[in-house]
């Protein structure tokens, strides 16, 4: 036994022995980050420190090179690059090199290894390692699926003038009968505003106050309808005519038709005081009762933003061209702007580097917001949605880190090939865990190309159901929002009416409270695809009890009427809710020509039920399809013109 024991402490000894005899012998480099965890907007900076001066002199001329593993796997960093080379300060007599953590990175640890050559001369590289981990914040948790319906209109509530669903006058507490109409859980309002049309707003609270004072009001009547009341406020676009603009620095973009900068629409990222009037606004209404989420738009840059190319390049160690030193300011912004949108195959490294760094940037500032505002309540941002936001510097794993809840990611202003394309790039980018998603669209009919096959209100929905399917990879989105109301009432509807809009974009509502098991109908709507013109036709709806232990009482179903359709008979309403699961049928008739529409038209219907005998609130559920007609008469002509050259020339006038 002892022999044994002698024997092992033999070995062990010759290793120690032999490791202080090698590492004297061939003396390393020592390596270090900065820090041990990561956010993902957060650069890992890496500092190699030489063991001896005899390394130190034989390498401080060599270029050292540093790569970064998840278990044996290489991963690049932004700018497309599988690694980077260290720097040699000979101040300090160490190397340095950054490597931002890349878009999404997977959480847990990763190394960092060095590659040199040997002092020895041997033509192996030897390799020095240490490690750091990359980690996210965890939001608060929201509840899915959410469904919101935003106010972007700023102008004074007390002014409003809005009828009720049965054309009834009246003013901005209308808005909560709309919404509970629609069967929204939570309400937005666009409560903060930099816009002046007749003289500057004061330096010390540029904002619009018209109305703060009723704000209180507002989210009481919000509550007393069973909302959740949010209000956002416009970071860095101003609005009204630039004389009147508040005094910030405004951003630099770059026209490559003329090949010239000009001004911006948006303050520029690098403005310290609006840092501060942002902070101000938001520790102004925090604490008023009845605000339950807190929002920022327009947390970017409109476009442009290159009057921060020095900030950029220093940053990001970006390659300067040969004559950098002899630029101007103004050279080097128009450098960047050009590069930046000519987008040469050779310069999307920097591309990418250019839409990573303003993203951190507007992380950053949405940290300090977060931090300084002193802020507790649930914050949300709503984010642009082409190149997965990144476009514009804006990412919405980088926001979740800097402290943003919940992202209202705006599904805007694409085609249909666009949207399919920018689906897919969401799709292959997310995970569940990621972010905290909520999909929306605008109620548009221009940004929905005018289309009249599908419908723009079927297109609208359309595009709802997708994307809240699609965003993510594994799972479904937190939600959807409908932006906004007072586009449903005096937006670029095209031939649809209001409530058309409010029904495609309730439907998609209703569809995700399906999805996610918070319905205890699944509902649906039958009717045939063409029916004769001024002929009664059936409409079926179709309700299916889901199997939740719910008891359902007063459950409803109304049809909809739209322009041009007459309902005919009237449906059972009220039924026992045990006989559900039988079709309800009524009948209508379509007996009016809309050539505005393509002669199509929606068949829609509401259900409505209660649940379980302590909830006294009225659950809602929309369904809705639209029907071509056949043997009608000839539409009245001008000249020789077609029906479908009329639709033509409808579409045109409204564009125009």
């Amino acid at each position: 036994m002892k022999t044994k024991h002698l024997l092992l402490i033999l070995i062990v000894s010759s290793l120690i022995i032999t490791i202080i005899v090698y590492h004297a012998v061939l003396p390393g480099i020592g390596l270090l980050t900065d820090s041990k965890t990561y956010l993902h907007y957060d650069y890992v900076d890496i500092n190699a420190s030489p063991g001896s001066e005899d390394i130190l002199n034989q390498l401080k001329n060599r270029r050292i090179v540093a790569f970064v593993y998840r278990g044996e796997e290489l991963v690049s960093t932004i700018g497309y690059k599988k690694f980077i080379y260290l720097a040699y300060d000979s101040k300090n007599k160490t190397w340095r090199g950054r490597w931002p953590v890349p878009w999404n990175a997977e959480e847990g640890e990763y190394k960092v290894k060095l590659r040199y050559l040997p002092i020895s001369g041997k033509k192996q590289f030897r390799v020095s390692e240490c490690a750091f981990k990359i980690r996210s914040r965890k939001p608060a948790k929201l509840n899915p699926p959410v469904s919101i319906l935003t106010l972007e209109y700023s102008k004074p509530f007390n002014k409003m003038k809005i009828r009720d669903m049965n054309g009834k006058p009246g003013g901005w507490r209308n808005i909560f009968k709309w919404a509970d109409f629609m069967g929204v859980d939570t309400f937005f309002h666009l409560t903060g505003q930099t816009s002046a049309y007749k003289e500057k707003l004061g330096p010390s609270f540029p904002w619009n106050t018209d109305n703060l004072p009723l704000l209180e009001e507002i989210a009481a009547e919000a509550h007393k309808n069973g909302l959740k009341f949010g209000a956002w406020l416009a970071a860095y676009l101003t609005f009204g005519p630039r004389r009147f603009a508040a005094d910030y620095e405004y951003s630099w973009d770059y026209d490559t038709e003329k090949g010239r900068l000009i001004k911006g629409r948006g303050i520029s990222l690098a403005d310290e005081k609006r840092v501060s009037d942002i902070i101000r606004f938001i520790k102004n209404i925090k604490s008023i009762p009845g605000i339950d989420y807190i929002g920022l738009d327009y947390i970017r840059n409109a476009r442009g933003g290159f009057e921060m190319v020095d900030e950029f390049m220093s940053e990001m160690r970006i390659e300067e061209p040969g004559d950098w030193n002899n630029f101007t300011r103004e050279k080097r912004m128009a450098w960047l702007g050009k590069l930046v949108y000519v987008r040469k195959k050779k310069d999307m490294p920097v591309v990418d580097a250019w839409n990573w760094w303003r993203a951190r940037k507007v992380s950053l500032i949405v940290k300090e917001i977060k931090e300084k505002s002193g802020l507790e309540l649930p914050l949300w941002a709503f984010t642009l949605s082409w190149q997965k936001g990144w476009q514009h510097g804006q990412d919405v794993i980088m926001m979740t880190d800097a402290g943003v809840d919940f992202l209202s990611v705006m599904m805007y202003e694409c085609d249909s090939e666009q949207f399919k394309n920018m689906m897919k790039s969401w799709n292959d980018y997310l995970h569940a865990g990621d972010a905290q998603v909520v999909i929306g669209n605008q109620v548009d009919w221009v940004v929905h190309q005018n289309t009249l096959n599908p419908a723009g209100t079927e297109e609208y929905y359309n595009r709802l159901i997708t994307a809240f399917k699609k965003v993510y990879n594994d799972r479904r989105a937190y939600g959807i929002f409908i932006h906004d109301f007072s586009r449903i009432l005096w937006g670029r509807k095209g031939p649809y009416s209001s409530m058309e809009w409010l029904v495609a974009g309730a439907s998609a509502m209703s569809r995700a409270r399906e999805e996610y098991g918070r319905a205890p109908l699944k509902i649906s709507l039958e009717a045939n695809d063409v029916v004769p013109f001024d002929r009664v036709f059936d409409v079926k709806v179709n309700l299916q009890l889901t199997g939740k232990d719910r008891a359902l009482s007063g459950l409803e179903i109304r049809p909809l009427p739209m322009e041009g359709m007459e309902l005919y008979s009237l449906p059972v309403i009220n039924i026992d809710p045990f006989e559900a699961q039988r079709p309800v049928v009524y009948s209508m008739k379509i007996n009016k020509l809309v050539p505005e529409k393509g002669l199509r038209y929606m068949a829609a219907a509401k259900v409505s039920w209660k649940e379980g005998s302590g909830d006294s609130s009225v659950k809602t559920s929309f369904v809705f399809k639209y029907i071509d007609i056949k043997d009608y008469p000839l539409l009245p002509t001008t000249t020789e013109q077609t029906g479908i050259e009329a639709d033509k020339e409808y579409n045109k006038k409204s564009m125009d």
